[in-house]
């Protein structure tokens, strides 16, 4: 090999690296309280997220906080989701249980490529805050800030700030104005994460 190309395939080595690295290590715990388990161990802060990872905020007063390097974070109550893509153009949560808290930052994501997905729906957000609730009769979301699809397999609705939509079984998705208890409930969630709505 001349030194040429010997030059060319340590450069090309050197670019995968550096973009390999900058595609891996794009979001990590921020915040803990109570019992908190990532892949079958005790969470720490700082811990970094990767596809795959299972985590599980155990209790009614347990969460944790996800931050990406963009900004966008999560809170996940009492409950357990797997990330299943996290990457710089895409994010995918699969919510089993709980309340998620989610505020994307706008521009972060393009064209719904931050996902959320549970039994009964899947979300795709662009910038926005919003907030579901998964439990085994129904899938529930309140959007307080932009706008999030919604997808049952049955239809596609688009969800705008202080409005709502619940999946349960195979019936039709319908957007409704939230109620002030759910929103009061959702802001109170957004304070927590560090995040409140203006």
């Amino acid at each position: 090999m001349d030194k040429r190309n010997f030059l060319f395939a340590l450069f090309f080595l050197l670019i995968s690296l550096i973009s390999t690295s900058a595609l891996g290590n794009i979001a990590f715990v921020e915040r803990i309280r109570g019992e908190v388990i990532l892949n079958q161990k005790t969470a720490t802060v700082g811990a970094k997220i990767s596809e795959g990872d299972l985590i599980e905020a155990k209790g009614k007063k347990s969460f944790f906080v996800i931050r990406y390097d963009n900004g966008s974070r999560y809170m996940l109550r009492n409950g357990r989701l797997k990330v299943e893509k996290l990457n710089q153009v895409e994010s995918e949560v699969y919510l089993y249980s709980g309340k998620l808290i989610s505020s994307v930052k706008k521009n972060t994501y393009d064209k719904e490529k931050f996902k959320v997905k549970t039994r009964k729906m899947a979300m795709g957000v662009r910038g926005t805050k919003f907030w579901i609730s998964e439990d085994p009769s129904e899938s529930y979301l309140c959007v307080c800030e932009g706008e999030v699809s919604a997808d049952n397999g049955v239809n596609k609705v688009y969800v705008k700030k202080n409005q709502d939509t619940t999946a349960k079984g195979k019936q039709s998705l319908k957007v409704t104005s939230a109620n002030s208890q759910m929103l009061d409930m959702a802001l109170a969630d957004f304070e927590i994460l560090g995040d409140p709505v203006k």
